[in-house]
């Protein structure tokens, strides 16, 4: 064959070849097409169930990683616990409890075991008790001075349990505070606030005082106090820029409490604010896409704030958004599989948040979902 032939050969190949490749762009891995956008993962996926279904009801991370979940509301009052186990994404029932309650305040102590007070059983209580997660086993300790429901409970540096406000019977807000001892197992009181206040949010600041801000008596609150456990006193610090109950607030690393959602009356509210212990004052944190309340807040590793579940005071909400501190603002962080609120929300070690029980406006829930940053 000549070479002419052979050209022409070789240019009637290349033109077949070309022919081939535009009606057959998929064949061949160098005909591949790019590559388009990866699917995003799931945010929130299943896990176990609960034993009992339950709203109300409140959620201590233990040693080990496990979860405890306290008591709470079904159709009823109830006097259980369960733990939750990460690695094998199941519930376990812990103990029954001697006495019913919903709306339990739970801290972990730092000796392991977890102090259970407060609550309505069905009426407010002055009955307080330990479990050892340990040895699984319940005991009794001191009884509380005032039988209270709605208060606001917070671990104090030196080990003692704050606890503040709440109300005697519904609708009469109390101002007493008292402090638990774990080594003499006893309550003591303390002073008074200024203001009688129930379902108040208590965080420990990083200087060792504690931030009680807004609640309820009568109306929602704007005003906050701060608490000194070494005079054992409270003082008036600056107000929010709106009252509010039934809101979460979030010790920030820098050292800000962010606080978000919350009742006006029958309106949710979608604002958050920052209280900056230096200056002592409230300033608006960024606006939510969703009004909430009765909702969850969760730092996360990596500064930000999740935000899930509510109600927007009509509608139970299964929406949930990130709060970012570096930037101020909010953004849509995935949907939960079930609409909740009153439910808990709990860091797991591996970052991941365990979502647990609640009300979806039918009823109390006995399913949970992790959530995966």
């Amino acid at each position: 064959m000549g070479t002419s032939t052979l050209r022409a050969a070789l240019r009637a190949t290349i033109t077949l070849l070309a022919i081939s490749a535009a009606g057959c762009a998929n064949v061949g891995p160098s005909l591949a097409p790019e590559p388009g956008p990866a699917a995003t993962p799931a945010t929130f996926l299943p896990t176990g169930n609960l034993h009992s279904a339950r709203m109300r009801q409140s959620a201590v991370s233990l040693a080990g990683g496990k979860v405890l979940i306290v008591d709470g509301f079904s159709t009823v009052a109830l006097a259980s616990l369960e733990l939750y186990d990460p690695a094998a994404g199941t519930f376990t029932l812990a103990e029954v409890m001697p006495q019913v309650r919903s709306y339990p305040n739970a801290t972990l102590l730092e000796n392991g075991k977890v102090l259970v007070g407060g609550g309505d059983s069905p009426a407010p209580s002055t009955n307080a008790l330990l479990f050892d997660p340990a040895m699984r086993k319940i005991s009794q300790t001191g009884a509380m001075i005032t039988a209270c429901a709605g208060r606001a409970a917070v671990l104090l540096p030196n080990g003692e349990v704050l606890f503040a406000g709440g109300y005697s019977k519904r609708g009469a807000a109390l101002a007493s505070a008292e402090i638990y001892n774990p080594a003499s197992g006893k309550f003591s009181a303390v002073h008074s606030m200024a203001s009688r206040r129930y379902y108040p949010t208590a965080t420990l600041l990083n200087n060792s005082t504690v931030l009680i801000a807004g609640g309820y008596n009568d109306l929602p609150l704007a005003s906050a106090e701060i608490f000194d456990p070494e005079k054992r006193t409270f003082r008036s610090t600056g107000g929010m820029n709106t009252a509010r109950t039934q809101h979460r607030a979030v010790l920030l690393p820098g050292g800000k409490v962010l606080i978000v959602g919350g009742f006006y009356g029958s309106q949710a509210l979608p604002s958050a604010e920052l209280y900056d212990p230096v200056s002592g004052s409230f300033a608006a944190a960024g606006i939510m896409a969703t009004p909430r309340a009765e909702h969850t807040a969760t730092l996360l590793p990596g500064d930000k704030v999740l935000v899930t579940g509510g109600s927007d005071g009509k509608n139970i909400l299964a929406s949930a958004e990130l709060y970012d501190p570096a930037t101020g603002t909010f953004k849509p962080a995935g949907t939960m599989a079930t609409p909740r609120a009153h439910h808990t929300a709990t860091l797991l070690p591996d970052g991941k948040v365990l979502i647990a029980g609640g009300n979806d406006g039918h009823g109390a829930l006995a399913t949970a979902e992790l959530y995966t940053p």
